[in-house]
């Protein structure tokens, strides 16, 4: 997925820090990885690391529209008023 500061932005490479937007189950997923993190203590300089397994394109009501998208390609090449949501694990 596209990050972007101000006028400077791009495909972020493996390894990059960008910000995190969590919505909906996502965050609630968001919660419960917290709740098992040291008993959900998190401390200043912890590092949280998320991967990007897929993405899912959906309509205008919410629901899933074709295919998990798995490569990068392929998420660069929807539509930018499509919605596109990435799955992290």
């Amino acid at each position: 997925m596209k990050a972007r500061i101000g006028d400077e932005g791009g495909v972020p490479a493996a390894g990059d820090r960008v910000r995190l937007i969590l919505k909906a189950k996502g965050f609630g997923e968001w919660i419960e990885a917290r709740r098992q993190h040291r008993r959900g203590r998190l401390n200043v300089g912890d590092v949280l690391m998320l991967e990007t397994r897929w993405a899912q394109q959906y309509d205008q009501d919410g629901n899933p529209k074709g295919p998990k998208i798995e490569d990068q390609a392929s998420a660069d090449a929807v539509p930018r008023n499509v919605t596109l949501a990435f799955t992290a694990r």
